[in-house]
């Protein structure tokens, strides 16, 4: 019995808030609240120019740049809507395209303003998936060094789909690593015969 009246409360429990659900839909005011909640949309034009994109991000560094990454080799910057005629990186010699080859991700580090570098995967000319490390121009922010590539890791791949590409990283803040202290536990020797020593003296006592 009891079984029964717990089934059947929690029906009309389950029942009771559908339909005050349903209230809440369909009343005109409840329906002018959520609406007046829901941002505003509106029709904009898309930028155009660019050549097979597969990938966007921004550095974290203040600038609200977008950073466009081309299949075809080229990394291309959206600086307040306009899309700049200058690549920020153009390495298109270095790589395979097509498919699911090509310049594939791009990930800028924590604190990027200051450290300068950033990271991109690419498949290279032998058709295998390249990670790499570019260093920012010096005299210019907009602009990356393709001389100061630093490869990171490269990864066979036996066929020519399927190469992947994405990188990123945590939006966590990276918690600094606390310096080692000496321990304070006595070496591994002296451990070792401080339990000898009790064992023996354990035993000379169960003896006497």
């Amino acid at each position: 019995m009891s079984r029964r009246f717990f089934f059947a409360a929690r029906v009309f429990a389950a029942l009771a808030c559908c339909l005050t659900a349903l209230h809440l839909s369909t009343d005109p005011s409840k329906v002018a609240a959520q609406g007046a909640q829901l941002p505003a949309l509106a029709l904009g034009t898309p930028l155009g120019g660019f050549a097979s994109p597969v990938g966007i991000t921004h550095a974290g560094d203040g600038t609200n740049r977008l950073f466009v990454v081309e299949q075809g080799g080229r990394i291309r910057i959206v600086k307040s809507g306009v899309l700049q005629a200058a690549p920020f990186l153009n390495i298109s010699g270095r790589i395979s395209t097509g498919g699911e080859r090509g310049l594939l991700g791009l990930a800028f580090p924590h604190d990027y303003a200051r450290k300068g570098y950033f990271y991109v995967n690419y498949t290279n000319t032998a058709g295998n998936t390249v990670i790499s490390r570019f260093q920012r121009s010096a005299a210019d922010a907009d602009t990356a060094d393709p001389a100061s590539e630093q490869i990171i890791l490269t990864i066979g791949q036996p066929f020519a789909n399927h190469n992947g590409g994405q990188l990123a990283f945590s939006q966590r803040t990276p918690t600094p690593r606390r310096p080692r202290t000496p321990s304070s536990r006595p070496p591994a020797s002296a451990q070792k015969s401080g339990r000898s020593a009790c064992t023996t003296r354990g035993a000379s006592r169960s003896t006497a």
